[in-house]
């Protein structure tokens, strides 16, 4: 069975649970068929940090179907060696669930890491954490969706006598809609191309754009762009950047500013209002090399 994935209503419980036996849990070992039987509920966490000024992030549950080890009872305790984290984004969703399952936490690794490759999840790595006294906890990643930055992780930690507490630390990243960065129909544009932010910084080439075919490609292109999923920041950014200028018939001017070095944001005015794609980058390669 594939990996499932749809929004729900925002009522929806944190957890659903079918049933599965022993039996049922031997046959997904030994012929690797996909028995996901737990539902997690990913919500919104919104970030304190989003700007107003920022899409709202699309509304409804994110719901995963993963994998539950036979046995496996619903646990509070205390796990505070869980070794995860969640992507810093905009538009997160997430969600945690604990169990305790009967078992040695290897035998119990190796049979998660099993039954999630063979429910279509991605292999990402594992690692552990652990105290003055040694490993504590030990986790595997798994990777899901199209964009590669949803992921689930599964701490492990031993809990007494054959028992293993598991912690499922789940993400996704639920982008809203692309934004229209050039609305209506300009009648030219110009491309400024800087290698610099340094104030007072001259471009280096500066082409003027008059043909329609070229424009209303270069308008598709930015107005498919992914929405910005994260702030302006970067750490990455070097300093060069495209400025694109574009005319209209009633003589208003519309300018955004594409980061070309590193953190590929597409700005209008002070708003990080997108993010490039290699696709935009090339373009306008293209139309600097004429």
């Amino acid at each position: 069975m594939p990996l499932m994935l749809r929004l729900l209503p925002a009522l929806c419980g944190l957890l659903v649970i079918a049933p599965m036996n022993a039996s049922a849990a031997q046959r997904l070992s030994q012929t690797g068929s996909c028995s996901a039987r737990l539902v997690l509920n990913l919500r919104a966490n919104p970030d304190p940090g989003r700007p107003t000024s920022a899409p709202a992030i699309p509304p409804g549950v994110l719901q995963v179907r993963v994998p539950l080890f036979p046995g496996a009872q619903p646990s509070s305790r205390a796990m505070p060696q869980a070794s995860y984290g969640f992507p810093s984004s905009w538009y997160r969703k997430d969600a945690r669930a604990e169990y305790l399952v009967p078992g040695e936490w290897g035998g119990i690794q190796q049979w998660y890491r099993a039954a999630f490759t063979s429910c279509g999840f991605r292999f990402d790595g594992s690692g552990y954490s652990g105290n003055g006294s040694g490993i504590v906890a030990h986790s595997v990643s798994f990777g899901f969706g199209q964009q590669g930055r949803d992921q689930i992780t599964l701490t492990f930690e031993p809990a007494g006598a054959h028992q293993t507490l598991v912690l499922y630390a789940a993400s996704a990243i639920t982008l809203p809609p692309p934004r229209i960065l050039a609305p209506g129909s300009p009648t030219g544009a110009t491309i400024s191309y800087f290698g610099s932010r340094a104030p007072g910084k001259a471009p280096h080439a500066v082409v003027p754009i008059d043909s329609r075919v070229v424009i209303l490609h270069l308008v598709r292109t930015l107005n498919h762009l992914p929405a910005a999923d994260e702030p302006g920041f970067c750490a990455l950014d070097v300093g060069t950047h495209d400025t694109i200028s574009f005319r209209y018939a009633s003589g208003r001017t519309l300018s955004l500013d594409v980061s070309t070095g590193g953190c590929a944001n597409v700005e209008r005015g002070t708003v990080v209002a997108a993010h490039s794609t290699p696709t935009l980058l090339r373009l306008l390669a293209q139309i600097e090399r004429g």
